[in-house]
């Protein structure tokens, strides 16, 4: 169960950092209540994204072992 709530997340995310370079062209965004550059946001976003999907792969591997 926890491999499909990352999965959900990293694509949550990964919409978040695609949705960025449609919305309105401003040149701030916060995270966590603190405003920040686009890039910077948009780095944060994919960093996460990066590491939930890391993380689902991992899960799934390790459950495909498991049933050898």
């Amino acid at each position: 169960m926890k491999k499909y709530i990352s999965l959900a997340l990293g694509i949550f995310a990964l919409a978040t950092v695609v949705y960025s370079f449609f919305e309105n062209a401003i040149d701030r965004s916060e995270i966590l209540g603190f405003e920040v550059g686009i890039w910077s946001y948009r780095l944060f976003w994919s960093v996460l994204t990066a590491a939930l999907f890391f993380s689902f792969l991992k899960e799934s591997k390790n459950k495909i072992s498991d049933l050898k």
